[in-house]
């Protein structure tokens, strides 16, 4: 879980190659101001009972859920070493 990442859920290379979600190239604009290309995959998550559309530039590596995913949810953490996350749905 990344609070910095505002988009939905970025997955892991090979996950993205594994599951075909390569779509195309596209221009990102860095933090200093640079363009960067790169890939984007588009998928649908299934989310709370719903399907979320996702469209993401695959991470170097691990998993981030960002908060637009987790957006209309309690999330719970356990700040400690291998601590528990939980995501629920606001009722």
């Amino acid at each position: 879980m990344d609070t910095g990442f505002t988009a939905f859920l970025d997955l892991p290379p090979a996950l993205v190659e594994e599951l075909a979600l390569f779509v195309a190239a596209a221009d990102a604009m860095l933090a200093n101001g640079a363009i960067a290309r790169f890939d984007v995959y588009r998928a649908t998550v299934l989310w709370n009972g719903s399907g979320v559309r996702c469209r993401r530039m695959p991470p170097k590596e691990a998993r981030l859920s960002g908060m637009s995913l987790l957006y209309g949810n309690i999330v719970t953490i356990e700040v400690i070493d291998g601590g528990a996350v939980a995501v629920e749905p606001l009722e």
